[in-house]
């Protein structure tokens, strides 16, 4: 099988990057034809305004250039990953004019949303799901801007309204939860399929000796910081926390560090460091309060072993199972978050079987062989149903 793939880089290289580069290497692992149509968004940095407007709702020189792409390639099937904004959704055109079945991989809500979070001044926001995305102008939702958000808007209204999302033939969600939204949302059930995040290579469980509790990820307000730093302050120094990461909030972050005692802050790590540091804490915390869709975190916590303590909320309320792999915590309450904690310490028989879990769900679920065998069946579903 031929699989043309398509995905626009961010500027600022995220996850969504990560995950692309991931499942392209795993494809061609596993014996794909693979064809790579990849822009990146710094093409739109010496872009006038005007400019900028027309190519996000509609990327004409995109289209033109898919459309020889797929005439020059002859894939059976377009795997979309990223299209915003460069490529524009004129890309599904180009699929749609020769015939070709698409494919688009799912990693945040923009179909609905204009900032693709469901999240407004830190707080979990609905109002455009399943409607033209005025409350998103008036919020200033996309880089807090009218002019912006308008843009976004306009791009996101238009395609509902002349059926550009309801003529691709599948989208793969990360998680069940994430689906659920996008069936609220409008999509029909029947073409949105999960296949979770995976992480490869396997970097083992350790017989590290395990010390404190370690979070990982962006340093921003969404990400619940406040609520761990006063959780670990209720704690009282009595256990270390390593924070990792990088974002708007490190200078609070390094000021907190500096004046209290067991918080360290490492800055912004590599991959290698990031997993070595997990490895050698007994927990993970994770006390996001916006709707994550499937944190990296995740798979590196399970793959070494590593119980998970997080807020219930969303793709985390799924993917942890409390007791199993991890605890639960409500959102935004420090002081349940500071309870769960020392029940986790309280409780040596527990934290080991969770580890156990943590190892075995990874193994199960989240393998880059795992993974390779779901895409291949949601691939060959698309086309037997695009006959």
């Amino acid at each position: 099988m031929k699989i043309l793939i398509v995905h626009t880089y961010y500027q600022r290289r995220g996850g969504e990057d990560i995950s692309y580069e991931l499942e392209k290497e795993l494809l061609k692992s596993k014996g794909y034809q693979v064809a790579e149509f990849e822009r990146t968004n710094h093409l739109l940095e010496k872009m006038s305004p005007m400019n900028l407007m027309f190519t996000t709702i509609w990327n004409h020189l995109a289209y033109c250039e898919l459309s020889d792409a797929i005439k020059e390639k002859k894939p059976d099937l377009l795997y979309v990953t990223n299209t915003f904004p460069y490529l524009s959704p004129s890309i599904y055109y180009a699929a749609f004019r020769a015939n070709l079945p698409v494919i688009q991989s799912v990693h945040n809500f923009r179909y609905m949303c204009l900032n693709g979070l469901f999240l407004r001044r830190g707080k979990i926001c609905e109002k455009c799901k399943g409607v033209f995305p005025w409350y998103g102008i008036l919020y200033r939702c996309y880089r807090d801007s009218y002019l912006a958000s308008s843009v976004v808007a306009m791009m996101i209204g238009l395609h509902r309204k002349i059926g550009t999302y309801e003529k691709i033939n599948g989208f793969i969600t990360l998680t069940h939860f994430t689906r659920q939204k996008f069936i609220e949302g409008g999509i029909p059930p029947e073409k949105i399929f999960v296949k979770p995040n995976f992480l490869e290579p396997d970097p083992k469980a350790t017989q590290n000796k395990r010390e404190g509790a370690v979070f990982v990820g962006r340093l921003s307000q969404e990400k619940g910081l406040e609520v761990l730093i006063n959780a670990w302050k209720l704690i009282g120094g009595r256990l270390p926390l390593k924070i990792l990461g990088d974002g708007p909030l490190r200078v609070f972050v390094e000021r907190v560090a500096d004046s209290n005692q067991g918080i360290y802050f490492l800055g912004e790590r590599s991959s290698a460091e990031v997993i070595a540091e997990i490895s050698k804490a007994r927990f993970l915390v994770f006390s996001s309060q916006w709707y994550e869709h499937f944190p990296r975190v995740f798979l590196e916590a399970f793959s070494t072993g590593t119980p998970i303590i997080a807020s219930k909320l969303g793709a985390a309320e799924e993917l942890i199972k409390d007791k199993f792999t991890g605890l639960h915590f409500q959102v935004g309450d420090h002081a349940d978050l500071a309870e769960k904690v020392k029940f986790l310490l309280a409780n040596e028989d527990l934290w080991n079987q969770m580890s156990v879990n943590a190892r075995k769900e990874y193994l199960e679920k989240y393998t880059a062989q795992r993974n390779s065998q779901i895409i291949s069946e949601i691939f060959q579903k698309v086309l037997e149903n695009s006959r």
